[in-house]
């Protein structure tokens, strides 16, 4: 079975910006400062998204539905982009 297009798509933009824009960040720029600024941008992006995708009812009843393994997934994203930019300096 193919994958849909638009994801695939999505993803392969998603990991080019990524990889040209962590290792643009300015040296002297705060990690997590970077990282804060980074995720703001997420959500922001996400927000303007529901426009497009609207959420299924309100807003607090989707987020009811969520499990601790959103936090997980949080964590987990923001280790691997700390570790990343710091990579990314050296």
């Amino acid at each position: 079975m193919r994958p849909p297009p638009v994801p695939l798509l999505l993803t392969i933009a998603g990991a080019f910006i990524y990889q040209i824009s962590s290792k643009s960040v300015p040296r002297a720029a705060q990690p997590l400062v970077t990282i804060v600024a980074a995720y703001l941008t997420a959500i922001g992006l996400c927000c303007l998204a529901t426009w497009k995708w609207p959420v299924g009812g309100s807003f607090s009843e989707a987020l009811r539905q969520l499990n601790w393994a959103v936090a997980g997934v949080g964590v987990g994203a923001a280790f691997c982009l700390l570790g990343l930019v710091l990579i990314s300096r050296d």
